[in-house]
């Protein structure tokens, strides 16, 4: 199996259990819950869906079978109309005193220089060339950018679902899935 970590944390193995700090760095000893990977990012916000923001997300996967891992092909599955738009990005770790570590982003809204980062779909998936060996790392970038909205969001229509008592939806269910051959 493949295991996701946080990263971020202040040194190899610490806890650090807030998505939001999850932006390269050290590896965390607190892995991503399982189906949860929707909660890496926050809500959408007015502000961000105006300005279009795009954000992005740092963790680190190890290999946990005791074999080597290869033909590694990843993508997301989406909602029928979605408010954003994700892309990945596979890089290696580098060691820092032994223990996986990958570039380490200032905020949320800095991309990393190191990735290529590609719009992975059910009919595109990236695929990585190579193996994994057992108990190796590797890191994973995932960049969040929100689609423009402003043709059905406009503001008499967030109005309109504000007077009607229905808040304008701000979160959204995008799976990563992740396969591989051991």
């Amino acid at each position: 199996m493949i295991e996701l970590y946080y990263t971020g944390a202040r040194a190899s193995e610490q806890e650090q259990k807030n998505p939001s700090v999850s932006l390269g760095g050290y590896k965390s000893s607190t892995k991503v819950p399982n189906a949860r990977l929707s909660n890496l990012f926050s809500d959408i916000s007015l502000l961000a869906e105006q300005r279009g923001l795009t954000e992005v997300i740092g963790i680190i996967a190890k290999n946990a079978y005791t074999s080597p891992i290869s033909a590694i092909k990843a993508w997301f599955v989406y909602p029928t109309s979605p408010f954003t738009s994700y892309e990945i990005a596979i890089v290696a770790t580098s060691c820092e005193c032994n223990e996986p570590y990958m570039e380490q982003l200032q905020d949320r809204f800095s991309l990393p220089y190191t990735a290529e980062f590609h719009p992975a779909t059910e009919t595109s998936k990236l695929s990585v060339t190579g193996t994994i060996e057992a108990g190796s790392y590797f890191g994973i970038w995932i960049k969040r950018s929100i689609i423009d909205l402003s043709s059905y969001r406009t503001p008499a229509a967030l109005l309109t679902e504000f007077d009607s008592g229905t808040p304008p939806e701000t979160q959204e269910t995008v799976d990563l899935k992740i396969d591989y051959s051991v």
